[in-house]
């Protein structure tokens, strides 16, 4: 389970937390002195693992060698908004997991649920994330032409190889090396049975080469996801 750190009061008590991480969110964590805390939460036997998330990469790679300088837990895990329509994390975040073995726990890796195939260009589905309601700012980032054309190829794509639009999203971000596992959401049976068959696909770099050209350019700034510690909109 992930944690964010917001009572300190939490370190007096003698039971242990039911999960085995903490995440730290926000702006400037490290320097508030929640990571220390988060060390004293391991040390006391709280959780096992402290991560992050939105962090951008520079932020990772501070956290890490302020830990190193005291000698504290470093950082195990990031979690950054991370899809092959989100491909920001590829462009400075993954390169730094990748030396200082982080692993990304990405979350929204089915773009809000674009990249399951669902929503069709003349198909809205009802009581979908962005079928409306509250959604409307993640319903005008996704639910684009641009980005149609881009699903009904990679729907071509995934079709001839045999595999489902799900399998496929979560093989492009497992076929990295810093990606450990994928955050993946579900409100029904049907999805999670969706999700379980997501695994156990493997591409090639012919195959991801070919993905990459269907795909939407990525950002050549690692900005990382800053909007996502303001507010929940995209």
């Amino acid at each position: 389970r992930q944690m964010c750190i917001r009572d300190r009061n939490l370190f007096e008590n003698e039971k242990p937390l039911s999960g085995y991480g903490e995440m730290i969110y926000g702006e400037s964590l490290i320097a508030q002195g929640n990571y220390e805390l988060g060390v004293k939460f391991i040390k006391k036997g709280k959780i096992r693992y402290i991560g992050c998330s939105n962090y951008m990469a520079w932020e990772l790679v501070e956290g890490i060698h302020i830990s190193k300088r005291y000698g504290w837990s470093e950082f195990t895990t990031i979690q950054p908004e991370f899809s092959m329509f989100e491909r920001e994390p590829e462009s400075e975040l993954v390169h730094a997991c990748d030396k200082y073995n982080v692993g990304i726990l990405p979350y929204f890796p089915l773009a809000s649920g674009v990249l399951t195939g669902k929503y069709k260009r003349d198909s809205i589905p009802e009581g979908g994330r962005l079928s409306g309601g509250g959604h409307s700012a993640w319903s005008e980032k996704w639910l684009t032409e641009e980005n149609f054309n881009i699903i009904e190829n990679l729907e071509k794509w995934a079709s001839n190889k045999g595999i489902t639009m799900v399998q496929l999203a979560f093989a492009w971000l497992l076929a990295k090396k810093s990606v450990s596992s994928v955050i993946a959401g579900a409100t029904s049976k049907d999805q999670i049975d969706s999700n379980i068959t997501g695994s156990g696909i493997n591409l090639n770099e012919e195959e991801i080469i070919e993905i990459n050209n269907l795909l939407p350019k990525r950002n050549e700034a690692g900005v990382g996801n800053i909007l996502r510690r303001i507010q929940n909109t995209p």
